[in-house]
């Protein structure tokens, strides 16, 4: 049980992948650390490179200046309030609407207004013969030029670099004319194009509201329509003639009605004397009648309450009052055909044909459309007055354009480390192809990937005590069981103290006393039980896969590694770099 557990220790790879990855760094760190001063030096040639370039590079320095946008969208401030909705278009910044922050930056940037600044930069560089002038712009734009939103504000940061001094400042002047007189040009513009546009329209419309006008008078006058000529054709168009004949037809029907309610009371009714009374308007016109009738009317009652109805006086009165009813009867009936009369000339007067009532109407919504229209174009034209005299600028400097006081590159620093850094990855670059043709082994995982045996431990020559401890689970596993003898066989250059040391406390810790060492190749076609001893940072890959090359001919393999080290001199380098820093 103890046997197998121990054994998969060294043998089970899947177990110990980990500890496989650690020492593969430490490699690493090894060859660098052995290396250290040549690694050092590509890192100072890198540093020292890089600093003489960054001071041998052109100083660039930059300029800026910041604008605040005001939003003068129609939509967001009603600054064209009084204008039709289309016209408010035609006066907007930038011919068909006014622009948004987003559209005014996009402006700024645009060739319109930079390209004879950058000629202006050509000029005073005494480039602006240059073919590709074209491709210059835009990576001049893109390369020297920032024009940046600050966020969440409408302010606008322009900044300019060159590596000429003497432009900075010149060039963020003209940049600030630059878009001052492109507003400026777009929105005059924009308001000349208004003004022709009105001037010509209100022409127009006077030439067709005067010529609809005498038409529509012309017409009236022809068909003896009433019309008022010193008022404008405005509102509703003028049909009281026709309110009035229709008036007079309703009047005449009510007439004939109110005569046939006559004709049928007889004579000497009273009922003559009670329709009268329900008719105030009548009253006035046979007003004595209907008086002399009213007191008769109002005597015969009291007579009879003195006198029968045979006597003479009441007899008489009641006469009179048959006369008068008749009287009054008649009264009503001239005074009823009187008002037809009336009604008819009236109706004569003021009836016109369907054909011309229709004319009329159209002449006169004609007349009233041209001269609302001649009167809308002319108020929105003293509201554009008014716009164009009290309109601003989409934009207000805040700062003046300023030099910055230093040089903004090249950033010496940041190239001088960069150049330390590039210097050490090439060092390590060409250490580690160094270190790989060369073969060295630094690691018992190397060993053991090139020939597998049955154990790898590894020693250091510093620390002898603990040689016994990782020694013993090897006897007890693998060497006390083998009959045959053990060959011990060095690899690489070792140095004689070092071999002397590895061979004296190995025989001190070996179990077995049937085994020898050697560090001649040729001895391994001798034994069949093999070990193989290697000075980790000694021992060269090739001789490993030579020695693997042959074993495999004889049809034999090893029984495990035994790598060494010297910790010491690890230490010692890496002591003597940290007193170098």
């Amino acid at each position: 049980m103890g046997s197998n557990g121990l054994e998969g220790k060294y043998r089970d790879k899947d177990k110990i992948g980990n500890l496989e990855d650690e020492i593969d760094l430490s490699a690493i760190f090894i060859i660098l650390l052995r290396n250290s001063r040549k690694l050092a030096l590509f890192g100072f040639l890198g540093f020292a490179i890089s600093c003489i370039f960054a001071f041998s590079i052109k100083k660039t320095w930059q300029g800026e200046f910041q604008i605040v946008l005001e939003d003068n969208n129609p939509s967001k401030i009603n600054n064209m309030r009084g204008l039709d909705s289309n016209l408010a278009q035609l006066i907007s910044f930038s011919g068909g609407y006014d622009p948004g922050i987003g559209t005014q930056v996009e402006i700024l940037k645009s060739p319109s207004v930079l390209l004879n600044i950058f000629r202006y930069v050509l000029r005073e560089k005494g480039l602006d013969n240059n073919p590709e002038n074209e491709i210059m712009f835009r990576d001049w734009k893109s390369f020297q030029l920032d024009i940046q939103l600050q966020k969440n504000t409408s302010i606008l940061n322009i900044k300019y670099e060159d590596k000429s001094k003497e432009l900075i400042l010149p060039v963020l002047n003209k940049i600030s004319s630059a878009y001052q007189d492109y507003s400026s040009s777009k929105r005059e513009r924009s308001f000349d194009l208004a003004n022709k546009y009105f001037d010509e329209q209100i022409a127009l419309y006077k030439g067709k509201s005067q010529e609809s006008l005498q038409k529509f008078q012309g017409f009236a006058i022809d068909n003896n329509v009433p019309i008022n000529i010193f008022k404008n054709v405005e509102g509703d168009p003028d049909l009281s003639f026709e309110l009035k004949r229709v008036q007079a037809v309703n009047q005449n029907r009510y007439i004939n009605f109110q005569l046939s309610k006559i004709n049928l009371i007889p004579e000497d009714s009273d009922k003559i004397f009670y329709f009268v009374a329900s008719n105030p308007q009548i009253i006035q016109k046979i007003d004595l009648t209907y008086k002399a009738l009213n007191q008769l009317m109002s005597e015969i009652p009291d007579l009879k309450t003195v006198y029968t109805e045979e006597d003479l006086l009441i007899k008489k009165k009641v006469a009179q009052k048959k006369l008068l009813l008749k009287k009054l009867k008649k009264e009503i009936i001239n005074y009823f055909n009187s008002e037809k009369e009336n009604n008819y000339a009236l109706i004569d007067a003021t009836t016109r044909s369907k054909d011309v009532i229709i004319k009329y109407l159209q002449l006169f919504k004609k007349a009233n459309r041209d001269s609302a229209t001649l009167t809308s174009l002319e108020n929105q034209y003293s509201v554009l007055k008014l716009q164009q005299s009290r309109y601003k600028d989409p934009w207000k400097l805040i700062t003046e354009p300023t030099l910055l006081p230093y040089p903004i590159k090249p950033k010496k620093k940041n190239i001088a480390f960069t150049g330390g850094i590039i210097g050490l990855l090439i060092g390590i670059g060409i250490i580690g192809i160094s270190q790989k043709n060369k073969g060295i082994i630094y690691t018992k995982k190397a060993l053991n990937d090139v020939i597998e045996g049955k154990f790898v431990e590894s020693f250091s020559i510093d620390s002898l005590d603990d040689w016994a401890v990782k020694i013993n689970p090897i006897n007890k596993i693998f060497l006390n069981t083998l009959d045959e003898k053990v060959l011990f066989l060095c690899l690489g250059d070792l140095e004689k103290h070092n071999f002397e040391t590895i061979k004296e406390n190995l025989v001190k810790n070996l179990d077995i006393s049937n085994f020898t060492f050697a560090s001649d190749k040729d001895k391994l076609y001798d034994f069949n039980n093999l070990v193989l001893i290697s000075y980790l940072g000694k021992t060269n890959m090739e001789q490993l896969i030579t020695i693997s090359n042959n074993i495999q001919m004889q049809g034999k393999s090893i029984l495990g590694h035994l790598a060494f080290y010297d910790q010491s001199d690890l230490f010692n380098k890496l002591k003597t770099q940290y007193k170098r820093i």
